[in-house]
């Protein structure tokens, strides 16, 4: 079987496609990774075969240009979110937060790789393609070379919730179809609505971390319904362990990881996380954290006792940690719950506060606000997380969740499926 995986050039979408790549690679398939110029690299550097196609994209060129910020909210997902920006009818709020998602996120991200995409398809002839959950260029790349697909969903599935709730709005545009149909008919493809969801979905969440079913009942072929989960294997990249970090640490170890993607486009806020690394300081733990902008605490009076890396693979901290305290971002979450590991979230931006939810809602896992996340409050909650064997128990429980869900490998027999 060939499987063509798509994503637009970010490590969030990327990323996460990299064990699916190579289970499928283990498995005896021939595999090819599609992401734009600016991705190439990285992806060929897990040792995927890559091709790089179309302009790179500027979302985030785009977002500084329109205002947005980093913890505020993606333009258009404000109305699914349940923070809705205007006073406007829901119906008509819900539109115009769609139109803005659509022109913002998913036309600026697709439109540069869309032609090379179908290029590439009807030249390669893939049997199936996945395709990241914003990256519709794949579905339409797919069923233009009659190709099955199934879309890649990396963190609590609002993508499909959103189209929902625009299917059961009062009848009214439809920009996602607007746009996509005008997309397939360029290449002789009739609009179906699995252009917009999938003939499957692909989670690598477990079931208690992944929130309501959200593909539109409408959606017209068989097997736009169906969830075919993935366990969760951390990919962080490449990397040389230091010496410290095969050996047992001598006090529970505390990881403290707020991400990168963000950290990388508007930087971080070194006020913020100073105060969380700082609520850290008197547990009598060994602190390390892990971020990708560590210029950003220079100024900060640090405790006795804290290790700041400006990169470290989180999978590997993990398993040496009692405690991982982060911003909620689903790889940095799932690395946690792959290895048993109770959390403290503080949650950020979009889809976090979500996600975050569901983990404490298991029970391996705390919820501060970010404007309640004072030095005192952050020491409070991670001493309780450390000393209650409920939340250590918890983790583990849903560790075992994660463990029972099938391998990257074994997804090539319903992907077979969709083939026939």
């Amino acid at each position: 079987m060939r499987v063509l995986l798509v994503a637009y050039a970010e490590r969030t979408t990327t990323q996460p496609l990299v064990p699916l790549g190579w289970g499928l690679r283990a498995a005896g398939h021939e595999v090819l990774v599609a992401t734009q110029p600016a991705a190439a690299a990285q992806v060929a550097a897990t040792g995927l075969p890559v091709a790089a196609v179309g302009r790179d994209h500027g979302f985030w060129r785009v977002m500084r240009h329109v205002g947005f910020e980093r913890d505020t909210d993606v333009p258009g997902f404000a109305s699914v979110l349940g923070r809705a920006r205007s006073a406007a009818p829901p119906d008509e709020r819900l539109r115009a937060d769609y139109a803005e998602v659509v022109t913002w996120w998913w036309r600026t991200v697709n439109d540069p790789m869309l032609d090379a995409v179908v290029r590439l398809a009807r030249r390669w002839r893939p049997d199936v393609v996945v395709w990241e959950t914003s990256t519709y260029a794949g579905a339409v790349a797919a069923a233009a070379c009659g190709a099955a697909h199934a879309r890649f969903v990396w963190t609590v599935d609002v993508f499909a919730r959103l189209r929902a709730r625009v299917h059961a709005a009062e009848p009214g545009p439809d920009a996602l179809r607007e746009w996509l149909e005008r997309c397939a008919r360029r290449y002789g493809v009739a609009w179906a609505e699995e252009l917009a969801v999938g003939q499957a979905t692909i989670t690598f969440l477990p079931a208690a971390l992944r929130g309501p079913s959200s593909v539109p009942s409408s959606a017209p072929t068989s097997g736009s319904g169906a969830v075919l989960p993935v366990r969760p294997v951390p990919f962080p990249g490449r990397s040389v362990l230091p010496r410290w970090l095969t050996e047992r640490p001598r006090r529970p170890r505390v990881v403290v990881c707020f991400g990168t993607t963000g950290a990388e486009h508007f930087g971080t806020d070194g006020a913020h996380l100073g105060d969380v690394v700082r609520g850290l300081g008197g547990l009598g733990a060994d602190v390390v954290v892990a971020t990708a902008a560590p210029e950003t605490l220079d100024g900060v009076d640090l405790p006795d006792g804290v290790r700041v890396e400006p990169f470290l693979p989180l999978d590997a901290l993990m398993r040496s940690c009692s405690l991982l305290v982060s911003h909620g971002g689903p790889g940095t979450v799932t690395t946690g719950v792959a290895h048993g590991v109770p959390q403290l979230v503080v949650p950020g931006e979009f889809d976090s506060p979500e996600l975050a939810a569901h983990l404490a809602a298991t029970g391996a896992a705390a919820v501060l606000e970010r404007a309640a996340a004072s030095p005192a409050a952050v020491t409070a909650a991670a001493d309780g997380l450390l000393r209650s064997g409920t939340a250590a128990a918890a983790a583990r429980r849903l560790q075992d969740e994660a463990r029972a869900m099938p391998g990257p490998a074994e997804l090539a027999a319903p992907l077979g499926a969709l083939c026939r």
